[in-house]
Formats: structure tokens, C-alpha cells, sequence
């Protein structure tokens, strides 16, 4: 059951601008696809990458940048733990700002550009949510969703290293082993229940959670949260 990452709008939006940074609405794709089929044909390079997700929560790269005045990051400190490297403010929402959500502001003092990032839906919508009180009016939709697997492919067909956040490397931290050791685990239990999943076969989650050394009721969650997405897409395209 193979699951192309063309199979959400914004996916294919995302590839697009990418592709072509003349390219500002929907209508402008079919004009382009219709000059240059090749780039967009080569998206089944992507098939069998599978939408990634966490318990109920689909894995994606969300941004939205604003221009704005000055920013109060001391009063924000209320909602957000601050950080500042290099002229710029990293200010994570508390509970939402690491692991699965990643809910982050980024503010350049210099360039007055605020810069909202999320890995989750949730994440950024409760980012918008908890920073608009402080005298903002952000839009709740992002100006960047793209899925990790279209990410990936278009990195592949473009033959380039994408960046969507160019603040990030000012405040790269080493993964602790904790974490590092947890990616393993979801790596190697991904590449036991792909194959089952693909060939419509059931996987073993007790066993195949064992083997990664995950937990098995996380691993449970996360098969069938995988499973649903999968079937949404099929009735889709079907």
C-alpha cells in the first residue's frame, strides 16, 4: 500500500515554489506543469516514503515568517523559554516546544522578521494561539506545510539541501543519547512494518516493538495512526 508524497496539497504547492520561485498561487502550477511534466512526474520517485506520524500526531514542517516591530521577549518569557545566539531570539512554548511538536519563535532583532515553526499541526496552531495575545494577529495557517516526505523527494529530484529555517544552526544543540537512542528505535521499527504494511500484511507490533525496543502501546499508536493516514489516501485516490 504504497503512499505518495503528492498526496496532500500543500505537498505539491510545496515542491512547486521550489521548483519554480515564480510560482505564488495554485493556478500558476497547472500553467507550469503543463511547460515542464518531467519534475513533477519524477515525484513517484517518493512513493513509498510513508507519512510520518506520532501517536495522533502527523510529523510535518510548518512555518509561517512575519515582519513586525519590536518584539517584547521579556514579557513573552512568561509563555516561552527564551534563548539568544548571534542577534536572534529561539523563544520555545513551554510543554510544546520539544519532541513531537518542536512549537518554536525565532526573532532577528535586526531584520524585524518573526519566524514561527512547528513539526505538528497542533504545535503551531497552539504557537499562534499562545503569542497572539501579546499583541499579535498571525494567521493560523502557515506559509510553508510540507510533509518530511516530500521534503525528502524533493531534495532527491532537485538535487539541493532545502532549508526552511536558517536560524536553526545558530542554536544546534547535540542530540542527548536519550534522544538519539529513541530516533534509532523508531527507525528500525519503521523498516520491520513498512514491508508487511506494503505488501497488505499485518504486521507483528508486539514483536517487531521488541525488536526496536519501543513501547509496545507507542508502537501500537503509531501503527494505526500510520494505518489511518493510509487509508485516507487510498480513498482518495481511489
Amino acid at each position: 500500500m504504497p503512499v505518495s508524497p503528492g498526496g496532500e496539497p500543500d505537498d505539491i504547492f510545496f515542491f512547486a515554489t521550489e521548483l519554480d520561485r515564480r510560482i505564488t498561487k495554485e493556478e500558476d502550477i497547472v500553467q507550469n506543469l503543463e511547460k515542464n511534466p518531467i519534475p513533477y512526474m519524477m515525484l513517484l520517485s517518493g512513493a513509498n516514503f510513508p507519512i510520518t506520524v506520532f501517536r495522533q500526531d502527523q510529523m510535518i514542517q510548518a512555518y509561517a515568517e512575519h515582519s513586525v516591530g519590536k518584539v517584547d521577549t521579556v514579557a513573552l518569557k512568561k509563555s516561552f523559554t527564551s534563548e539568544f545566539s548571534h542577534g536572534v531570539y529561539r523563544l520555545s512554548l513551554k510543554r510544546w516546544g520539544d519532541h513531537p511538536h518542536f512549537a518554536q519563535i525565532y526573532y532577528d532583532e535586526a531584520k524585524k522578521i518573526v519566524l514561527l515553526t512547528a513539526s505538528t499541526d497542533r504545535g503551531f496552531l497552539t504557537l499562534v494561539n499562545a503569542i497572539n495575545p501579546f499583541g499579535f494577529e498571525f494567521s493560523e495557517e502557515p506559509d510553508i506545510r510540507v510533509n518530511m516526505s516530500m521534503l525528502i523527494t524533493s531534495e532527491k529530484i532537485l538535487r539541493k539541501k532545502i532549508r526552511l529555517n536558517e536560524y536553526d544552526n545558530l542554536f544546534h544543540i547535540e542530540s542527548s543519547p536519550k534522544d538519539k537512542k529513541m530516533v534509532d528505535n523508531l527507525n528500525v521499527f519503521m523498516s520491520l512494518i513498512l514491508p508487511d504494511i506494503n505488501a497488505g500484511v499485518t504486521p507483528n507490533i508486539e514483536k517487531y516493538a521488541a525488536i526496536a525496543g519501543l513501547d509496545v502501546e507507542e508502537a501500537r499508536d503509531l501503527v494505526k495512526n500510520l494505518l489511518k493516514k493510509f487509508d485516507k489516501l487510498d480513498r482518495r485516490k481511489g
